[in-house]
This record gives C-alpha cells, sequence and structure tokens, in this order.
C-alpha cells in the first residue's frame, strides 16, 4: 500500500505505472477479535520458513482474526522428517490458541510453489452450536480489507483515471480546507492531502479512541454517531462518511508522518468518486468476479449465513461473544451496507483471500486473466515509507 517519492511540489505519477498513467497531469482501530492473530500467524509462520531462510519473493498475510493465511512463494527446501514437525508445529499453534481462549477458532492455509496447498484448523466458528472452523467460514475481514481497497486504487492508476499525487480536494472538494488540531488550537495545514497519503496512511487522519488527540476524539464520536444511524434509514453512506470525516481536524501536518487511520474509507469514497459507481459494485465487477472470490462482500446473503463466523472478546472470564457494531460495521453483517468501509467493511473466507494474494504474487495474473499491470503490483507492494 506504499507509494513512491514524486518529483515536484505535489505531483507527478510514479515511474513503475504504465505510461498511459503517466500522461494525465494534475495539480497534483481498534478491532474486536478474539485473540491475537499476528503473534498466532507469525508463529506458525516461523515453524514453516525460520526468518533466515525467508526468501525476497515470499508473501505472509495474516488476515484478522481468527483466520490467517501464509503465502510461501520460493525455493524452500527440507528433509520430509523436518517438514513433518513444521506441519505438526502449525496445527499445535492453532490448537494452543483454542485451548487458551485467545481465539474460539481459525485456519490457515500453507501455499507454496509447486505443491498442494496444505490446510490446518482447529476450534469453532460458532462455539455455543460447536459448530468448526473451516477454510470456508466467512469471517469479517476488518483491516486485511484495506490492501484489496490499495488495489482498487492502483487499478484507477494504472487506468490513468487517479493520479497518487493529485490533491484529495480535487476529487473530494470537502477536503479543501481542512484544518490541523495542534497544542489545543487549530492551524492550516502546510499542504493539501494527496492521494498518496491516503494509500501509505500519512494523511493525519486517524482512528477514534486516543482522547488526548482533539483529532481522534472528533472521529470516535463521529463513529459512535455511525453505530447509531446503523440500522436506520438515515445510516451514513460512504461518501457522507469521507465528507463528515472532513470535517474533524487533522491529527498532525499531511505527509509529517505515518498514523494508523482512517485514509482507506476516504479512499473508498474517491474510487466511488472517479469510477461513478458504488464502491462495492467496482470491487465486484474488476476484483471479486475474475478472481473468482464468490464469497467476498460487504454482507453475507441469508444463504450463506450459517457460514459465517461469530465475533468473540476477551474478558477476565475469557471468551465472550461480543455484539457491538465494532468501526460501524453491522455484526450480523445481513444487509447491504450504506457505508461501505474500505477499511475494515468486507467479509471473505480463507480460500478466496488467497485467489487475491495468488494474483499479487503472480505479478497481478490470476487463473491466466490479467488482473494487475506487473509493474502496479511492484509498486503496491514495495515499502516506500
Amino acid at each position: 500500500m506504499a507509494a513512491h517519492g514524486f518529483p515536484g511540489k505535489f505531483g507527478g505519477v510514479p515511474e513503475a505505472l504504465p505510461q498511459k498513467a503517466a500522461d494525465k497531469k494534475k495539480t497534483t482501530h481498534r478491532q474486536k477479535t478474539g485473540g491475537s492473530p499476528l503473534s498466532l500467524a507469525g508463529a506458525a509462520a516461523e515453524a514453516i520458513a525460520p526468518p533466515n531462510k525467508i526468501k525476497e519473493n515470499s508473501v505472509f498475510l495474516y488476515p484478522s482474526a481468527p483466520n490467517a493465511a501464509i503465502m510461501i512463494r520460493g525455493n524452500h527446501t527440507g528433509k520430509q522428517g523436518a517438514a513433518k514437525r513444521m506441519s505438526d508445529a502449525i496445527q499445535t499453534v492453532l490448537e494452543q490458541a483454542v485451548a487458551q481462549e485467545e481465539i474460539a477458532g481459525g485456519a490457515l492455509g500453507v501455499f507454496r510453489e509447486g505443491q498442494a496447498p496444505c490446510w490446518y484448523k482447529a476450534g469453532y466458528a460458532d462455539r455455543a452450536a460447536k459448530r468448526p472452523f473451516e477454510a470456508d467460514t466467512i469471517v469479517r475481514l476488518y483491516s486485511a480489507t484495506k490492501p484489496i481497497t490499495a488495489a482498487a486504487a492502483m487499478l484507477l492508476m494504472e487506468q490513468g483515471r487517479l493520479d497518487p499525487g493529485a490533491c484529495l480536494s480535487e476529487i473530494l472538494p470537502e477536503y479543501a480546507e481542512q484544518p490541523v488540531a495542534r497544542g489545543g488550537r487549530l492551524e492550516p495545514a502546510a499542504r493539501p492531502i494527496l492521494i498518496r497519503d491516503l494509500l501509505n496512511m500519512t494523511s493525519g487522519l486517524p482512528y477514534g479512541g486516543n482522547p488526548s488527540s482533539a483529532s481522534s476524539a472528533a472521529v470516535g464520536t463521529l463513529f459512535e454517531e455511525m453505530e447509531k444511524r446503523l440500522y436506520t434509514d438515515s445510516a451514513l453512506t460512504t461518501r457522507e462518511v469521507a465528507a463528515r470525516l472532513a470535517a474533524c481536524p487533522l491529527d498532525f501536518q499531511p505527509g509529517a508522518r505515518w498514523m494508523y487511520g482512517t485514509g482507506a474509507d476516504v479512499l473508498g469514497a474517491v474510487i466511488e468518486q472517479v469510477s461513478g459507481c458504488r464502491f462495492g459494485a467496482f470491487l465486484r465487477k474488476e476484483f471479486f468476479e475474475p478472481l473468482e472470490m464468490a464469497d467476498t462482500d460487504f454482507f453475507v446473503p441469508p444463504e450463506k449465513q450459517g457460514r459465517l463466523a461469530k465475533v468473540y472478546q476477551k474478558t477476565k472470564d475469557g471468551l465472550a461473544l461480543y455484539e457491538g457494531d465494532n468501526l460501524a460495521i453491522r455484526r450480523g453483517m445481513d444487509a447491504a451496507p450504506a457505508f461501505e468501509s474500505g477499511g475494515a467493511g468486507l467479509a471473505s473466507t480463507l480460500t478466496d483471500y488467497r485467489h487475491f494474494a495468488q494474483m499479487l504474487l503472480d505479478g497481478g495474473v490470476w487463473q491466466g486473466r490479467r488482473i494487475l499491470a506487473p509493474r502496479t503490483v511492484a509498486y503496491l507492494t514495495a515499502g516506500r515509507l
């Protein structure tokens, strides 16, 4: 999701993108889970491929708990006995996480080039019903939505319709004069937010949850309102959420530093404005349908509700069913939302997300069909901060 350094004051298009993008000139959380997905998947990843054995072209993906995926590409050799020990270690990590109530259940996939995939699973998707967690269990992706949103922005850049160096206010005018909160007062922004700031998380747009920050407090108040209106006819839309975020002060000057925040939600509104269609419709047409991600969307239809995992949170008495609407995402995901959150809104399965990840590993191709250009994928996956 990182962007390239740009020449000039604000503008310019990265050299990694196709020429048709360069031809365009412009002026230029919190999350409720039942455990610790990073430690879980990280332990399994080290069991498969210790750090000194990981090749440069390996990719590790850790979607939000309770599922995880590890995509490994490269030459990882070892004797059969060592492979068996590593496989056992992965299963043990999952089972221990369930036994220690770090998670209610989980599934993990290991994919090595030229080899059959290995699947691991433990625990329950629904503890009360004792429904096992499977590779096709539908989970809320939460922040694993962000890479898909970034890929959608990359596609528009590749098509020459979006410039990463463009000012956000050129697309969403409400961001023209957003102030910065500093020392108990508001001050003008030194420069505009750029599209690449949304990708790099250097925009100054935070999540809520930090009461010491006037910016974070304002965003937190907005999300509380969104949650209250979630089940009404006046639920805020993707564009309306972006407009309301523009009314909150920034936490710091654009480009000054990195902060995990709501930039991907704003990017969803940008994609709507540029593409001329709803964010979800754009993702379905350009990614989910060609990538055969049949179980990925912003809601789960009735016929698939039986595969949707419950969400649990840790309490002093162990795991308990979470019944809130974290980040204004409907807990039941049982209706198409007005707000299609680019930062946290998608539901998917381990098998579906594997298709997206495999496409990136293969340079933008899935099953012989080109989704993104190779240079676009290289730009998307390179660290630029």
